[in-house]
Order: C-alpha cells, then structure tokens, then sequence
C-alpha cells in the first residue's frame, strides 16, 4: 500500500483542511477503483467555530449553496483524524488498499461545489460505509464516495 500525505505549503485558514482518498485494487467488479472519504456527522454547533470569511470565496451565497461550501470544509479532516484514518486503514483493509492520498483542500472553497454527503447515489455512483462495520474504532464517523465509471472493468469484454 503507498500512502502520500501532502502538507500544505502554506498556512491554511482552519486546521480542518484535509481530504482522504483511497484506491481499492478492486471493487464491484471494477479495478481501481477511488472511494473519496469524508466524515459523515458533526455537531452542528462545529460550524460556529470558523471565521468563513477567511475560508470561504463568497459568504453572500444563498443559504443552501452557502451550506454546501461549509459542509465541504465540515466533512475534511483534522490532521489529527486524517492520521488517525489512515492508520485505521492501514490496519483493517490493508489488503485492499492500493493507495491512500491525503492533501489539503484549497482555500478560498468556490462556490458551486457539492459536498460528498450530498452527492446522488444511482448504480455507478455510491458510498461505502465504513463507520458501519463491525468493530469501528474511530471516534467520528467515516463514509466514502466512488464512481464506478471512472475505474475500468476487471476484465476485458470480449
């Protein structure tokens, strides 16, 4: 399994900043499969804790496209849970794993994002629950997004 973190080279205007993704060697028939990950929960008194002027690209959004740009810093990861994560994985699905990255999101977050809790689930498109599994040990939840059709089949057509 190869695992790239990559710190920021800059100071980052909150410290939940980072993203996760991890590429299976195979999934639902599909190799390489990349399942972006995310925290499913937050109180929602977290969201008080941020100076958004300084994270955000507009601040006089609508409130639904607003939200969206702070669920997309809510659902990162601290340094402290990113690192937490990928010992996790590293753990339980090493097996599985053909890498994880992990890298900062980019400040100021646009407008006109989706968060991945948000996005629409059909057959190609879905999550994976990981904070469902027996014997979860992470303190805060984890779910992962994957798109089928961005990965090749296991085997040729013919």
């Amino acid at each position: 399994m190869d695992i790239h973190i990559i710190e920021p080279d800059i100071a980052l205007p909150t410290l939940r900043a980072f993203m996760v993704k991890m590429t299976l060697f195979s999934f639902k028939g599909r190799k390489g499969v990349e399942v972006h990950l995310y925290r499913s929960f937050w109180p929602k008194e977290e969201e008080k804790d941020f100076l958004w002027e300084n994270i955000l690209e507009d601040t006089d959004l609508p409130k639904p496209k607003l939200q969206d740009a702070k669920d997309i810093v809510l659902e990162s990861f601290l340094p402290e849970e990113r690192d937490m994560l990928i010992d996790y994985l590293k753990s339980r699905y090493e097996s599985r794993i053909k890498e994880i990255i992990s890298a900062p999101l980019e400040f100021p977050i646009p407008s006109g994002l989706v968060p991945l809790w948000k996005m629409p689930e059909d057959e190609n498109f879905g999550r994976i629950y990981l904070d469902r599994a027996p014997n979860y040990s992470l303190p805060f939840k984890v779910r992962g997004f994957y798109d089928l059709n961005s990965a090749p089949p296991l085997m040729d057509e013919k």
